[in-house]
């Protein structure tokens, strides 16, 4: 079973080492594009988390 996976993996990540070889440009753009999304969603989720804790400490300190 792991051969097989081994394999697998191998025919996945030898193309992948020779893109980045060849054309490193291309392949952060690449990765910056699917990142970014990622980057957006934490940094709004970071945002509302903060604003919620700020919201939490202020109603503990008047009681």
């Amino acid at each position: 079973m792991f051969d097989n996976l081994k394999d697998y993996l191998l025919k996945r990540f030898i193309p992948l080492v020779l893109w980045v070889t060849d054309d490193p440009s291309s392949f952060f753009v690449t990765l910056l594009l699917c990142i970014t999304p990622f980057l957006l969603l934490t940094v709004v989720l970071s945002w509302k988390l903060r604003k919620a804790i700020k919201v939490s400490f202020i109603s503990h300190i008047k009681v």
